[in-house]
């Protein structure tokens, strides 16, 4: 599923403007996933990396979870590895996990900019 009105348009191929019909639907689904009431870079990095091949509701459970848990990138990055990777458990593809715990280290060395 994609995340915006832009993306899902975009993959169909359309070319045509957007109908106003399409944004309102959009819209009325704001509520519906937790990362987008957010403009947080880390919530929505973490919302990206679990979304890839894993079904969004699975993902809305763990995101959850996990923003409670390490509600931010400095957070993330000094917990241990072996507890992200147990965190991870039943996503899949744990190099996900691991990637996200380098980035959020990196992230707090040199900031989002960096």
């Amino acid at each position: 599923m994609a995340r915006s009105v832009h993306r899902a348009l975009a993959l169909c191929g359309a070319t045509r403007p957007v109908p106003e019909r399409l944004f309102a639907w959009w819209h009325a689904q704001d509520g519906e996933l937790p990362w987008r009431r957010t403009r947080d870079p880390y919530a929505i990095l973490v919302c990206e990396v679990m979304s890839q091949q894993t079904q969004i509701e699975r993902v809305r459970v763990y995101w959850e979870r996990w923003i409670a848990r390490w509600p931010t990138a400095a957070a993330l990055a000094a917990a241990p590895l072996a507890e992200v990777l147990r965190a991870w458990q039943g996503l899949g593809y744990p190099r996900r996990a691991r990637d996200l715990h380098r980035s959020a280290r990196i992230v707090v060395r040199t900031g989002w900019g960096g």
